[in-house]
């Protein structure tokens, strides 16, 4: 067990490296912060391994988790990710300048089912819709041997009518 910071803790259990951080407020950096976190949990980890060798050093899993407990509402689930704090950009043939994050293609998928929705959110997806959401949303799974997508109604970008 390693604590950093007073709302920090990260453990290491079966090579799944667990780092939990409690925070008040949102910061679009956090991936950006647990890289620096990771690097140096690493470097303790690996501190007596040969890294220049040809054997391949093993390292842990690891899996962020970010206790939010601000006043400004925030979703139940948001994925951050390092390379949308990237500063890269693509120039369009036609002279459009696309920052990094918008060189991302969206994914078109038709809905099989809808959940019930909750108290909090009403569902507005429908099944048979065609919808248009971002690449990395969603959780990938295998259900009779057919790749399945489950998304949140929040990760939907557009409905195509």
């Amino acid at each position: 067990i390693y604590m950093s910071m007073r709302n920090d803790l990260s453990f290491l259990i079966d090579a799944r490296l667990s780092l939990y951080e409690h925070q008040s407020t949102y910061s679009p950096n956090l991936p950006l912060r647990f890289l620096f976190y990771l690097s140096d949990l690493l470097s303790g980890i690996t501190r007596d391994e040969n890294l220049y060798g040809k054997k391949k050093v093993k390292i842990p899993t690891p899996r962020f988790l970010v206790f939010y407990n601000g006043e400004a509402p925030q979703p139940d689930s948001k994925v951050l990710k390092l390379s949308n704090l990237y500063e890269t950009e693509e120039t369009t043939k036609s002279g459009i300048v696309l920052p990094g994050q918008a060189q991302e293609k969206p994914q078109m998928a038709k809905v099989i089912a809808v959940g019930p929705g909750t108290d909090e959110v009403k569902m507005e997806l429908a099944e048979g819709d065609q919808v248009v959401f971002s690449k990395y949303a969603g959780t990938e799974v295998k259900i009779d041997g057919e790749e399945l997508i489950i998304i949140k109604q929040q990760d939907v970008l557009a409905v195509v009518k």
